[in-house]
């Protein structure tokens, strides 16, 4: 558990400090290397706010880490992958601590959150999404039990608006799988991630709805996931 600690201080004061060409507050000195080299196995997706986590492999050799990155396509199988011993330490949604406890999991441990930002509804290109109550009626693509679809299900609750006043469409796959549903007019707006969100507005078939933030809920908040590992 120890040694669990040391790695885990390493790979998080690394990622802190800043491997990017961005300007880095440091959390505190430069660790000294472990004494013998350990191996990181860390399931990640391929996003935005983890690329950190993809330049910080040297940085680590140097400190007695190997790090070892095992892409996920979804939260929940970087989750499941975690809980079965598959790896040390995964990134995944921010509900998906939640979720592992309420399926009676008792050995996760939540490490920190890995960014936030913003989030929208992407509405379809002509379609009016200037408020919560505009969802009326429309057809709403969603993945279901997602980490968006638990930030926007919340936003609801808290809005007081009814899920059954839209239609829920459940789409499976990637997020590319989203945004040519919304192409072809088959749905009037996506609760998608990134790079999928930005996709529609650069083609010209799909906007960011402004009113119809819902990365701030008091329920799950704005972060785009967290790292989490395991007592053993």
């Amino acid at each position: 558990m120890q040694r669990l600690r040391q790695v885990a201080w390493l790979l998080f004061v690394v990622a802190a400090t800043g491997s990017l060409s961005l300007p880095a507050k440091a959390v505190g000195p430069e660790p000294a290397p472990l004494a013998q080299p350990v191996e990181l196995t860390v399931g990640y997706q391929k996003v935005g706010h983890l690329a950190p986590v993809i330049l910080i492999a040297d940085d680590l050799k140097k400190l007695g880490v190997n790090l070892k990155l095992v892409e996920f396509v979804r939260y929940a199988d970087a989750r499941t992958a975690l809980l079965a011993g598959s790896l040390d330490a995964a990134s995944v949604g921010p509900a998906d601590l939640a979720i592992s406890l309420a399926q009676g999991s008792t050995n996760v441990v939540g490490l920190m959150g890995v960014g936030s930002s913003p989030k929208y509804v992407i509405g379809r290109d002509g379609v009016k999404f200037d408020s919560w109550s505009d969802l009326k009626g429309k057809k709403i693509a969603i993945a279901p039990g997602s980490a968006v679809w638990f930030q926007f299900a919340a936003t609801l609750v808290e809005n007081g608006i009814p899920y059954n006043s839209f239609q829920a469409v459940n789409i499976q796959g990637g997020g590319a799988n989203f945004d040519q549903a919304l192409k072809k007019g088959e749905v009037d707006g996506l609760v998608t991630w990134e790079p999928f969100e930005s996709i529609p507005v650069m083609g010209g078939y799909g906007f960011f709805a402004k009113g119809l933030e819902y990365g701030s809920s008091k329920a799950v908040g704005s972060e785009l996931g967290m790292f989490m590992t395991t007592k053993t």
